[in-house]
């Protein structure tokens, strides 16, 4: 009884924490669409919907547009990142990890892990922990979002062993060599 008493209160937890320092709600632009034309100088970014994942057993989408000074922010249930800017010299770059209930029961429990990445760069391996890797879905921003490089992210099912550990990312180019490699952290209760 006491041990799923924990594990409500744990989903429970998880459900509603946001990393400290990520901003709780996006910025007011236009309507969420799946297109829309260039901004002129005078209008809002477009906020783009770029691709599709399960949160809480329901379809969401990942939505960018253009942040300031040159970044692009993303945003996935309610959680927005606009540290996607690639350092100089870096193959790949970590620029948000958070947990996620990926199903409506709370059992399912996974990873979103968002960054970015160099144009050599043809995949990406992210590990789960307890020796697990998934390659990561590598996407290129619509031009509208002017936005120069490509970014990488997974959302994966793992286990909260794996909160707060140091997990492994490594981006490969076509031969399978390493070209970089970070690391990302979930924290949790």
């Amino acid at each position: 009884m006491m041990g799923a008493i924990a594990i409500v209160l744990v989903v429970g937890w998880l459900a509603l924490a946001r990393p400290s320092g990520q901003p709780s709600a996006r910025p007011s632009t236009a309507p969420s669409p799946t297109s829309s034309p260039a901004p002129d100088a005078g209008s809002p970014a477009p906020v783009l919907t770029i691709a599709h994942v399960r949160v809480r057993g329901h379809a969401a989408d990942i939505q960018a547009w253009s942040g300031p000074a040159g970044t692009l922010c993303i945003q996935v249930a309610g959680d927005i990142s606009c540290d996607l800017p690639l350092p100089p010299g870096q193959a790949v770059q970590v620029s948000f990890a958070n947990s996620l209930l990926l199903d409506s029961s709370g059992y399912a429990f996974g990873m979103f892990v968002v960054g970015t990445i160099r144009s050599d760069v043809t995949s990406v391996r992210v590990s789960l922990g307890a020796g697990r890797w998934v390659d990561a879905t590598i996407l290129k921003p619509p031009p509208e979002l002017l936005f120069p490089f490509r970014f990488f992210y997974t959302e994966k099912r793992t286990g909260f062993q794996n909160l707060n550990r140091h997990l492994p990312v490594v981006a490969l180019d076509g031969h399978g060599r390493e070209l970089g490699r970070t690391s990302y952290l979930v924290q949790g209760g």
